[in-house]
């Protein structure tokens, strides 16, 4: 997902450092984790930028200064008038109702040697010989008539929108979806007006500043919280064309002292850049301006459902901002609260959700107590995955998915259908269509994962660990929940998981088994089971090693995946290979020639640099592992920056200790939080 990152902080630079955190309401990164647990999990700044209006709201953001008292009011200077007066034009689409106007926003690649020539017009982008430029242009052209042009080394994306016609455009791909028709008047739409509302929403931080962007508050603010902390350079190292303030860091902003409205910033030489950009100019076009010009054919036109494609657009960019500047209703945890059939706790920081019952009752239950969550997770994993999905392959995701549930949905047991049913019945913001496709979305997991007992530990208990590196990009750490469920007739079991996905990745049951999985290959093998429901079946169908590989052996399965299965009853421990047509098991101490010589007493999961890596502290420590030692184990470079969550299960004691994610920080640099499934699985909450 190195795309998604792109596309979300290529554009616009936001504040590093003590100003991110301030903007995010964020502490510093915690220490490393231990087994006590620890209160809620810490968020720690990062880089992050997004297109469009926002680009205001994000400059405004860089600007309010960092510590220190508000200085007194005095007299502006010329140069500071003219700020106000630059920032004001730029600002107009936002404060004024403006059939027409149009912005362009440029960006430099770091590689860019020096500063731009500020002698010429940087609205036309100019940058420096040889510069790897970005370019963005937006323009309104009537009430509801707007098109946005990027020109990328990542991608060119043309985007039109009229009052019956919506066109995303890809000219590397040659395709282009339309979408006709009127739509709902509830519907998410890029409909001009309101759409700034629709993107920044409550549930971004970026929305606290929306009021700063009044009329009547952004002159008194920008002169009041912003200049005084801007220093001038002195007119003898100013670029004459241009007044020039220092800000703090070395970066550097600019405005023309006179004729049309642009503002740049430039970060100093040699600095890190944002996301390997250094200079950065916004400008507003003349009213005679040109629309950017349609881009050249041959395209394939696919026409698609309009309300899918600007829902996909509109949810999807709003779920990045939340992602990247997540809000007080993303950053708090959901109210303790107890519903027939479930209970929702807080445990020493992480979402903990109680649920026992027949389908329908967990179902119903899981959706009432996490509606806010299962919402952003569908964002997540249907609307911001499908956005960058269909721009990085040319291809409509949402297609994918329907093709995937096609061919998967015979193959999922008619319990586990009742169950989504009934979470998409209790959710009234999503659609049945929304939940079913957000659950069967594809999964690649750049996983590791280790089973050692007997020989290998320091009093021959077996350690489960389980590493998953996963996407954090798209927030899904935002939604971690801890589930332990008791199904009606079934083993309850212990489910690392999110909010709205039914299926299990990493789980441990009251009969001694754990799971874990490790994605593999063969996208579109659909024809099967999908992984999360054999995993998720196992833990509460199976009570012995056996009955696991039985199950997988007797199961249609999808794709290639890659499995530890543990049982404390061995205690014992196998890896797998699974695809639709084979079925491989290795035990623990076998050698193999993708993870190198047994180890004994042993069984260890993961690929290229990681495994190596494991594979060395696994021997280095082989006969002395405790819990913390084991935990050890999954500490970066084994754990990858994506990694999502990690888990440690010891059935024998029906212990698990979880971490998942923060904002910028892999899960095993976050508090491991300790679970006792036998505690948790009495007093289950009952009907009414």
């Amino acid at each position: 997902m190195n795309i998604l990152h792109f596309m979300v902080q290529g554009k616009v630079a936001v504040p590093t450092g003590v100003a991110r955190a301030a903007l995010a309401g964020a502490p510093t990164r915690p220490g490393r984790p231990g087994l006590r647990p620890r209160g809620a999990p810490a968020l720690v700044p990062q880089r992050g930028a997004v297109t469009g209006r926002a680009l205001f709201i994000l400059l405004l953001a860089w600007l309010v200064p960092l510590t220190g008292a508000i200085p007194a009011a005095r007299a502006a200077t010329p140069a500071e008038d003219r700020l106000v007066q630059v920032g004001r034009e730029l600002l107009r689409p936002l404060l004024e109702e403006q059939p027409r106007f149009g912005l362009t926003l440029t960006a430099a690649a770091e590689e860019a040697a020096g500063p731009l020539d500020f002698r010429a017009d940087p609205a036309s982008g100019a940058g420096p010989a040889g510069a790897r430029l970005h370019r963005l242009t937006i323009q309104r052209l009537a009430t509801d008539v707007w098109v946005l042009r990027l020109d990328s080394p990542w991608r060119d994306v043309f985007l039109a929108r009229q009052p019956d016609q919506t066109t995303l455009l890809l000219p590397r791909a040659g395709v282009a979806f339309v979408g006709d028709g009127p739509l709902a008047s509830d519907a998410p739409s890029l409909a001009a007006p309101g759409l700034l509302s629709r993107l920044v929403t409550p549930e971004t931080s970026l929305s606290a500043f929306l009021a700063f962007l009044g009329p009547s508050l952004f002159e008194t603010g920008l002169r009041r919280l912003v200049l005084p902390f801007l220093t001038p350079v002195p007119e003898d190292e100013a670029n004459r064309p241009a007044w020039s303030w220092h800000l703090a860091g070395g970066a550097r902003l600019l405005v023309p002292r006179e004729g049309r409205a642009w503002l740049a910033l430039q970060l100093p030489h040699g600095s890190r850049g944002l996301a390997g950009l250094s200079a950065f100019t916004l400008a507003a076009l003349p009213e005679d301006a040109p629309t950017p010009p349609t881009p050249t054919g041959p395209f394939r036109t696919k026409r698609v459902p309009r309300a899918d494609l600007e829902r996909m657009l509109c949810r999807g960019l709003a779920r990045a901002l939340s992602v990247k500047f997540p809000g007080p209703p993303v950053l708090n945890r959901p109210e303790p609260a107890r519903v027939p059939h479930g209970e929702l706790r807080h445990h020493d920081g992480q979402i903990l959700v109680r649920l026992a019952g027949t389908p329908t009752e967990i179902g119903t239950a899981h959706g009432r107590l996490l509606a806010r969550e299962i919402r952003r997770t569908v964002d997540s994993t249907l609307h911001l995955v499908g956005l960058v999905a269909t721009l990085e392959q040319g291809k409509w995701f949402p297609a994918e998915l329907e093709e995937a549930w096609r061919r998967c949905a015979p193959h999922i047991p008619a319990d586990h259908l009742a169950e989504l049913q009934a979470i998409a019945s209790a959710c009234p913001d999503l659609t049945w269509d929304e939940l079913r496709l957000s659950s069967i979305f594809p999964e690649y997991f750049h996983c590791s994962g280790f089973a050692l007992f007997g020989r290998a530990t320091a009093d021959g208990t077996l350690y489960h660990g389980r590493v998953l590196d996963y996407m954090t990009e798209i927030g899904l750490q935002q939604v971690a929940v801890a589930f332990v469920v008791k199904p009606q007739g079934g083993h309850g079991f212990l489910n690392a998981g999110y909010a709205g996905l039914q299926g299990a990745v990493s789980g441990m049951n009251e009969a001694g088994l754990s799971l874990g999985e490790m994605g593999g290959g063969g996208r579109y093998q659909w024809d099967g089971t999908p992984m999360c429901t054999l995993m998720r079946r196992a833990l509460a169908e199976c009570g012995t090693l056996e009955e696991v590989k039985t199950l997988w052996a007797s199961s249609p399965r999808t794709c290639e995946y890659f499995y530890v299965f543990a049982d404390a009853k061995g205690p014992a421990a196998v890896a797998v290979r699974a695809t639709p047509t084979d079925l491989e098991f290795l035990g623990p101490g076998q050698s193999h020639p993708l993870l190198g010589e047994g180890i004994a007493d042993a069984v260890v999961l993961s690929a290229g640099g990681r495994l190596k890596e494991l594979r060395h502290r696994i021997m280095a420590g082989h006969g002395t592992f405790t819990a913390t030692a084991a935990l050890r184990l999954m500490d970066r470079p084994v754990a990858m920056r994506s990694n999502l969550h990690n888990c440690l299960f010891v059935p024998a004691r029906q212990e698990a200790w979880i971490a998942n994610a923060g904002d910028g920080v892999p899960a095993a640099e976050m508090p491991y939080v300790r679970y006792d499934l036998r505690e948790l699985l009495r007093d289950l909450p009952t009907g009414p």
